[in-house]
């Protein structure tokens, strides 16, 4: 649940503030065109397999043809907030099941590793879990944990995924802002 609630707040904190402020795009329109997407996103588990439903959301939005063929596909293959904020979380979670003491500075180190290592996250279910064995065996918690967090991963990951694709199409609104070619629209 505290995974749940914090991708739904990196989306509200982050994501949709940047929307309004920065791309000057209304929030509500730019949900109802993420629905398509988000919900692919949340069935596939892979940010790949929604290129598509995203492209055709941005064309909703009237992002530039061109900002849109580039940011989407790119996104897609690197865009991991959701994944990052698992992670970190993730980390903590694993920290205190297994008696791991974590000073603020370890948990911050531990938040910007993943941070850092999550673009690297392979875009198939459950990659979150598995990228995290560097860090997780780098601070003492045994790899084992990973088994724990691979048998509670789907809904989560359903999440992070709908939420890395949320991060992509807000990525293409704010470059289709200060980029964008009005006449391919």
């Amino acid at each position: 649940a505290a995974v749940l609630l914090a991708l739904t707040m990196y989306i509200g904190v982050l994501y949709l503030p940047t929307v309004k402020f920065l791309s000057k795009r209304g929030v509500g329109s730019f949900m109802r065109a993420c629905v398509s997407p988000q919900a692919i996103a949340a069935a596939a588990t892979s940010s790949p397999a929604t290129v598509p439903a995203m492209l055709e959301a941005a064309g909703e939005l009237k992002v530039s043809k061109a900002v849109a063929g580039f940011v989407i596909p790119l996104g897609a293959g690197i865009g991991r907030g959701g994944s990052a904020v698992f992670q970190g979380a993730g980390i903590v979670f694993l920290a205190w099941l297994y008696g791991v003491p974590l000073a603020a500075a370890g948990i911050g180190g531990a938040i910007l590793a993943t941070f850092i290592v999550s673009f690297a996250v392979a875009s198939v279910p459950g990659g979150s879990v598995l990228s995290m064995a560097p860090a997780i065996s780098t601070i003492g918690i045994p790899l084992d944990g990973l088994a724990v967090l691979l048998s509670i991963d789907r809904i989560p990951d359903m999440a992070r995924t709908a939420t890395n694709v949320t991060g992509t199409m807000t990525a293409t609104v704010l470059v289709d802002r200060f980029e964008g070619d009005t006449t391919q629209r």
